[in-house]
């Protein structure tokens, strides 16, 4: 799988497999409602396991989107309860991670991110803000450094329930 692959591609992808059946929708708003429904999976391996079960379907016609959806929640259900377990996101599948963002002299042009390990709640965050604050105040020539946070994917989020 191409590392720059998006679920959506790979939904996309996954669904063409069931061009032959009758009934496959011809429209652009038609096959968007399938991908959405397929993409209820959330990792390119439940979508895959879902098709995996339809193709082997013997279809008069092909199914409806939200009969597609139903069967991507009913398969995810177990998923979802697992990860609303999680103390690192609480559920979301989510979670806050802080850089360490260094810029061009005085500018916002950024010339290196570094992540900090260290720093896990918001409040660590800021307390770490006001030291690097004090350091910029005391140091005027220093390139301009921030604390900023970005989200990343939870490893709850990551692994794969069994789909059957």
């Amino acid at each position: 799988m191409a590392k720059d692959l998006t679920l959506k591609d790979h939904t996309f992808s996954e669904l063409k497999r069931l061009a032959h059946v009758r009934g496959f929708p011809k429209e652009a708003k038609a096959i968007q409602d399938y991908l959405m429904a397929l993409m209820v999976m959330e990792t390119f391996e439940g979508v895959t396991a879902l098709m995996d079960d339809l193709a082997s379907t013997e279809w008069i016609d092909f199914p409806q989107a939200a009969m597609v959806r139903r069967m991507a929640y009913e398969r995810t259900e177990a998923l979802r309860k697992q990860r609303a377990a999680c103390a690192e996101c609480g559920g979301s599948g989510f979670k806050t991670v802080w850089f360490l963002t260094t810029y061009h002299g005085m500018s916002l042009a950024p010339k290196k991110h570094e992540r900090l390990r260290d720093i896990h709640s918001q409040g660590e965050a800021d307390d770490f803000s006001r030291v690097l604050q004090v350091w910029m105040d005391d140091n005027p020539k220093a390139d301009r450094q921030m604390v900023v946070s970005a989200a990343e994917n939870c490893a709850c989020r990551n692994r794969v329930s069994v789909l059957q």
